[in-house]
């Protein structure tokens, strides 16, 4: 129970008390009185977050569990969030049957614009990702430019600024590798490393909140090690801004052995040019792709390499192939 005070609209203030619930392992705010201060079930004070709770109610958090926001709060749960007007619209043309229901707006800016995945989100990423591996002529394959879409907006719903609770921190991470590990495929370092630094940043966090076990810091390690040799794929980095988000995570020395290991593992393969790391080089490069798709004859690399610099000096850009940056390499 959380003994503390509740707030009224005409600035009263009154002592009060709560409870917090533990379901499933996820602590949350419930306020039965409140719910029912009108007659009859609300549910407005139904699994709230701290954040949420604290609109008009005052309580010492240092006394209590911490309440992050979560997907078993009552209007998460029965999709009744609505973050713009068209949401709105949506939700009203569903439950147009309904004699009465609560719909909660989260307005741009505020504060509390943090979730946790909603499920249509969770569902269209898992969309998504089957989309991607049907492509994909066995396993190992590599996602291709037609990918690219789905690949991007598999990435704004991982991104969408949301809170760093457990499950959704636990859902962050491997939709986050999934895209690493895609890009990586595709040969564009200068798209996976945009991904790496908040995988990392969510494993740091993921790690404040709960024990990590053995497959949980192999998974964390892997990150960090790949993330440096995307890092120096086209030019030696340093990656210190990658070392400051592991520091205190990892050991130094394991940050140190790991960075060695990475950077020399790529000092060992075939230049590239770097201005395929540049937004205009990535701006184009799908286009480019489907051009070579379309116009070459047979698939060797010295052809489609060809191809690439003709149709990327359409463009305006100049790029050199790995046959000219690596002169003393025999390519077929």
């Amino acid at each position: 129970m959380v003994v503390g005070e509740a707030l009224h609209e005409n600035g009263r203030r009154e002592p009060h008390s709560w409870n917090i619930t533990r379901i499933k392992g996820v602590t949350a705010h419930t306020d039965a009185a409140w719910d029912s201060r009108f007659g009859g079930a609300a549910y407005d004070y139904f699994n709230l977050c701290d954040a949420d709770i604290a609109a008009d109610h005052c309580f010492d958090t240092e006394l209590y569990p911490k309440c992050v926001p979560n997907k078993i709060n009552y209007f998460y749960k029965n999709g009744l969030i609505a973050r713009d007007e068209d949401e709105l619209r949506k939700i009203i043309a569903d439950k147009a049957d309904k004699p009465y229901y609560s719909v909660k707006l989260l307005f741009p800016f505020s504060r509390r614009n943090t979730m946790p995945f909603l499920q249509e989100d969770l569902e269209r990423i898992a969309e998504l990702y089957n989309i991607i591996e049907s492509h994909k002529e066995h396993e190992y394959a590599s996602p291709t430019y037609m990918d690219s879409p789905y690949l991007s907006e598999m990435a704004e719903l991982v991104l969408r600024r949301r809170d760093n609770d457990i499950e959704t921190l636990e859902e962050t991470i491997p939709a986050l590798w999934y895209l690493t590990q895609a890009y990586d495929k595709m040969c564009r370092a200068g798209m996976s490393v945009k991904y790496y630094t908040p995988q990392l940043q969510a494993h740091t966090e993921l790690m404040k909140l709960r024990e990590y076990g053995i497959e949980d810091m192999e998974g964390f390690e892997n990150c960090f090690y790949l993330a440096v040799k995307a890092r120096n794929y086209y030019e030696p980095d340093d990656c210190s801004d990658l070392v400051a988000i592991v520091s205190g995570s990892l050991p130094d020395e394991r940050i140190r052995e790991l960075l060695f290991s990475a950077q020399e593992n790529r000092r060992g393969f075939i230049k590239n040019d770097p201005v395929e790391k540049t937004e205009e080089y990535l701006a184009v490069i799908d286009k480019v792709e489907e051009k070579i798709d379309k116009a070459k004859q047979m698939n060797f690399c010295l052809e489609y390499w060809n191809l690439k610099a003709q149709f990327l000096f359409e463009h305006g850009i100049l790029w050199r192939s790995p046959a000219q940056l690596n002169p003393g390499v025999m390519f077929d």
